[in-house]
């Protein structure tokens, strides 16, 4: 399996909603989920001064790198992230990628 830890600044939840709910077939078709998916208040990050902007951190798990690879290249997802995502998101942060 391989995983990546990443953290989001999301500044427009229904859109970013919208994001999640078309992404989720062509995920599932490339054997990917989101294993932990968690929305932080700033209040609660102990780090404020390194990641002042998170207000979203999951992990995505896919079965191989390379279907992850394949699943962020398809041309649907660079369509749907256009549409959505690049609006719904003011920054993002891949924390960590790991084989687990």
């Amino acid at each position: 399996m391989f995983e990546m830890l990443v953290a989001l600044n999301v500044c427009n939840k229904e859109l970013y909603e919208q994001y999640t709910k078309e992404i989720s077939s062509l995920l599932q078709e490339h054997q990917g989920s989101f294993s932990y998916d968690v929305w932080v208040e700033k209040d609660e990050l102990e780090n404020q001064s390194a990641h002042k902007n998170i207000n979203r951190i999951f992990t995505l798990r896919f079965e191989t790198k390379k279907l992850k690879e394949a699943f962020f290249n398809h041309p649907n997802y660079t369509s749907i992230k256009a549409r959505y995502f690049d609006k719904a998101v003011n920054s993002s942060y891949i924390i960590s990628t790991y084989h687990i």
